[in-house]
């Protein structure tokens, strides 16, 4: 699969590992790039971001704002 990505992906991939580009810099490059943000985590070795749980916790304060 790596062979068909696009080679900025390739570079951007290999200057996350050397902390020249951040994470968040990395996965805007490759979703620009037509790449799921699920193979943009795993390209770069970070873990999926955690599910929202399914029930929420009673409690709390809800602010809303409008202009």
């Amino acid at each position: 699969m790596a062979d068909r990505l696009h080679p900025i992906i390739q570079q951007a991939g290999q200057q996350m590992a050397e902390g020249k580009l951040g994470r968040r810099e990395f996965l805007r490059i490759a979703t620009l790039l037509g790449v799921s943000a699920a193979t943009a985590y795993g390209l770069a070795g970070l873990p999926a971001p955690a599910l929202a749980q399914g029930t929420p916790k009673k409690g709390g304060t809800l602010r809303i704002g409008m202009r």
